[in-house]
């Protein structure tokens, strides 16, 4: 059985915790913030008088509404696979 009663591990290492916590805070706040910049602008462009504008957010938002998320997780690492050069 585990002895949970000892705490040393966990405070020898919480610099390296509160650095990860400080990390995913950081992530989840830009996240929140490009998500929002994202819905303003095609909201905004869904909502123009020129039809290209309205054809392209109306193609952006049906894309990502209709397709699952592992989906479009595959998409972009298969994408980023593409970027990446080995040495030969």
């Amino acid at each position: 059985m585990t002895d949970l009663s000892s705490w040393t591990a966990y405070f020898q290492d919480f610099g390296q915790f509160f650095n990860g916590f400080l990390f995913t805070l950081a992530l989840a706040i830009g996240s929140f913030i490009l998500a929002m910049v994202l819905g303003i602008f095609f909201g905004a462009m869904s909502t123009s008088k020129r039809p290209i504008l309205r054809i392209l957010a109306r193609i952006f938002v049906e894309f990502y509404q209709n397709t699952p998320l592992l989906v479009q997780f595959v998409i972009v690492f298969m994408a980023y696979l593409l970027s990446v050069t080995t040495p030969s």
